[in-house]
């Protein structure tokens, strides 16, 4: 999530299971994209098994391969969509096929439209000949048409499979979206929760919550996309997941076919000038993507973004054959945010620090390096906390941010450069000791800290980092490197929530010392600033086994 900057710098499904016979019969109601631009519909010719995990199999690294058969019960979306820039809209057609794994009989069908929300300041996201499994179906807005209910035509029991079918046109921002997201701006469209989405689920209800801008408006589910994009041509796109071919249209245009598999959130940014500096680590190629002005933050932002993968990798195997940097615009109020595979930095931080301009003196140069250092890493971290292992934002904010929060401080200590090793520590105890929040609790919804975007900062970002510091010193490197290791790979590709979170504390620290663990630095019961103080602190090193 973007993250504000204050007076000192700072950053801006449930179960896995599943065999091949049920994605066989998956695949009896899939259709293939045929040309770009056309309906989806429901009779086009069915691909085999093993042509679709082939496809959906160029998006990860060998190692992950075979979670596509564990999770052969994911939602999977096709779409056809086209970019007309001189309109700054963007037209599609959508099919996604969604199996109901719950308990319920369902009724109807949540589904997310977040641009309509006032939060992205003039976006909209309009459905057309909506229908489900075959019949037409009239959505019912919610929450200024950011959410969307569909009434069946009949119920779906546990286990069976709805197949939605929808075109859809999304007018973009001009006016700065959601912090930047859904906008076009200076040549670049940012295209965000641009495609519309089915909800996630939990206990009997549809997960659909207002949309603000102080959490992020992302899908919760993981699911499998494929997609064909059509673009102007001269216009070069970067874009989550992996671009397997990029070909001439029928017309003047192009058509970028993308593989997206376990994506909560497919982002994509067209620009005309945008070009690419790539490097590697392990199986996975890193991109950095930018216009030729801002080819400065461009590198720098590669080079960390690559050593943060290397030292996140720790956590648990980073599944996918690409991760993307794009600088693009955003508002003043962000500088940067996480989708699957592809994380923005606001191109407004160069600009505002004149990095490409060549004024940066060497007084100047730290603030740079620790703005730069901290917003990549945050949101590569986001990569584990947010993606990997997925949490709802508006109920529980602070699971993913604090997690990033740590990570970034942690990345800090572990590449320190013209700033000292406990630089970020320091950040976080200053931010929480002058906001007057020590002793608010993290476990509210996000409604709670609305027209308090400060308090949110300190609270969720700055003393949820400092938490996880607390309970590194407490545990010791190694134990605090297999509680991590446990949580993300026990909730991979799946949705966390507090209480698998409170049962993971207590487990590692016992069922005294984590439910007072939980009290104090979660829901800030006693919390003093000596404890704060004492947290910001470098602890030893985490020496990681080969995972």
């Amino acid at each position: 999530m973007p993250r504000a900057r204050s007076s000192s710098p700072s950053p801006g499904r449930l179960r896995a299971r599943g065999t091949g016979a049920v994605l066989a019969s998956i695949l009896a109601c899939l259709g293939l994209i045929a040309g770009a631009g056309g309906a989806l519909a429901a009779a086009e010719p069915l691909p085999s098994f093993g042509a679709l995990s082939a496809q959906l199999g160029q998006g990860l690294v060998p190692a992950a391969l075979a979670d596509l058969t564990a999770h052969d019960d994911d939602p999977l979306y096709r779409i056809r969509a086209t970019y007309a820039p001189e309109t700054h809209a963007l037209d599609g057609h959508l099919r996604a096929e969604y199996r109901n794994r719950s308990a319920d009989t369902l009724t109807d069908l949540g589904l997310y439209t977040f641009a309509n929300s006032s939060a992205f300041h003039g976006a909209s996201l309009t459905l057309s000949h909506v229908a489900i499994n075959g019949q037409v179906v009239t959505p019912r807005p919610l929450d200024q048409g950011a959410d969307q209910l569909l009434d069946l035509p009949r119920p779906c029991a546990p286990g069976q499979l709805l197949v939605l079918t929808a075109a859809f046109h999304l007018v973009l921002s001009t006016s700065a979206g959601d912090n930047g997201l859904d906008e076009q701006s200076q040549d670049q469209a940012c295209l965000y929760a641009w495609y519309p989405v089915i909800a996630g689920r939990a206990a009997g209800a549809w997960l659909l919550h207002p949309i603000n801008d102080l959490t992020d408006p992302c899908a919760l589910d993981m699911a499998h996309l494929l997609v064909e994009l059509t673009v102007p041509a001269g216009m070069a796109v970067a874009s989550g997941g992996t671009i397997t071919s990029d070909r001439p249209s029928t017309g003047s245009g192009r058509i970028v076919t993308i593989v997206a598999p376990f994506t909560r959130d497919l982002a994509v940014v067209i620009g005309a000038q945008l070009h690419a500096l790539t490097t590697t680590v392990g199986a996975t190629t890193v991109s950095s993507w930018s216009v030729p002005a801002q080819s400065t933050a461009a590198q720098q932002s590669l080079a960390i973004a690559a050593k943060a993968l290397t030292l996140f990798s720790a956590f648990g195997p980073y599944p996918y054959t690409h991760l993307t940097v794009v600088q693009t615009p955003m508002s003043q109020d962000a500088e940067g945010m996480e989708s699957s595979s592809l994380i923005l930095i606001s191109s407004l931080i160069p600009k505002e620090l004149g990095v490409d301009q060549g004024q940066v003196d060497a007084s100047a140069q730290k603030t740079v390096d620790f703005v730069y250092n901290m917003v990549v890493s945050h949101e590569v971290a986001h990569q584990w906390f947010y993606n990997l292992v997925g949490s709802d934002p508006y109920v529980t904010p602070w699971l993913d941010e604090s997690l990033a929060d740590w990570s970034d401080n942690y990345y800090l200590e572990s590449h320190a450069g013209s700033f000292p090793a406990d630089a970020g520590w320091k950040e976080s105890a200053m931010d929480i000791a002058k906001s007057g929040c020590l002793n608010h609790s993290a476990a509210g919804t996000v409604d709670s800290y609305q027209g308090k975007g400060q308090d949110y900062e300190s609270v969720i970002y700055s003393r949820g980092g400092l938490m996880y510091q607390a309970l590194r010193q407490r545990l010791g490197p190694q134990r605090f490197l297999d509680f991590l290791r446990s949580w993300v790979s026990a909730k991979r590709y799946l949705i966390a929530d507090q209480a698998t979170w409170r049962a993971a504390i207590i487990q590692a620290l016992g069922p005294a010392d984590g439910e007072a663990f939980a009290r104090t630095w979660l829901e800030g019961t006693g919390l003093t600033l000596p404890d704060i103080s004492s947290a910001a602190l470098s602890a030893p090193a985490l020496q990681p086994a080969t995972p």
